[in-house]
């Protein structure tokens, strides 16, 4: 086992599950999260929007130098979508030719936003997750469906959405404010709670896309109080 992989689909926790699963096959001391000087992990900063050029030029040179303890050295880029267009042209040649040694690991929630010459010189792993909201339509909901839940309902929703990667719950808030300017001007009964819910909706969005806040807590808070 050698070369470059993609690992895409599911959730940031189906895909660490996947990546093990790969490493697994090169060695059985070798696991995501575990100090190893022959496994290197780069994940996009809480502070920052993307992964630049920088960070890729020095994981390139990680892979320049041969295995320090095992037969194979690893690098996991996370949130490989999150590559700026110079970092992903300048993993080009490392992916297309990398050392024998070397294992090159892409982990993405979707491929849309790498460039198709990245995904053609990678090996394509699809992960299908249990626990993506795609997968699990009776709990994901509309807003109606939402303001509807009942406590236990709404806390294993929070807990199935904070798996989601930010982005992915950010664009759920943004439909949900959507579906609930529809009902607010549907009602004018219940208009004034919906314009409540829509403010708070809209502060979890701001809070999630600004700060370095907690997930889990943040939805939970929201979606226990709509």
């Amino acid at each position: 086992m050698h070369g470059s992989y993609l690992v895409s689909g599911g959730t940031k926790e189906d895909r660490r599950v996947r990546v093990n699963e790969l490493l697994a096959d090169v060695s059985a001391d070798i696991k995501l999260g575990e100090i190893n000087p022959d496994l290197q992990t780069v994940e996009m900063l809480p502070d920052k929007k993307s992964i630049g050029i920088a960070e890729v030029k020095t994981e390139i040179k990680f892979l320049q130098e041969k295995p320090f303890s095992h037969k194979y050295k690893i690098l996991l880029i996370d949130n490989s979508d999150k590559l700026t267009l110079d970092a992903q042209n300048a993993l080009l040649k490392t992916l297309e030719e990398a050392p024998d040694y070397a294992i090159v690991i892409l982990s993405a929630k979707t491929e849309k936003d790498l460039l198709e010459t990245v995904i053609s010189r990678c090996r394509k792993i699809t992960v299908t997750g249990n626990q993506s909201l795609e997968g699990n339509d009776e709990i994901f909901a509309d807003f109606n469906k939402l303001i509807r839940m009942s406590l236990g309902e709404r806390l294993y929703l929070a807990e199935i959405l904070a798996k989601e990667e930010k982005d992915t719950i950010i664009n759920k808030l943004e439909n949900w404010i959507s579906e609930a300017r529809v009902e607010m001007k549907k009602s004018a009964v219940h208009g004034v709670k919906i314009s409540g819910n829509i403010r708070s909706m809209a502060g979890a969005k701001y809070e999630l896309e600004n700060f370095n806040v907690n997930t889990r807590l943040t939805i939970e808070s929201l979606i226990i109080n709509l």
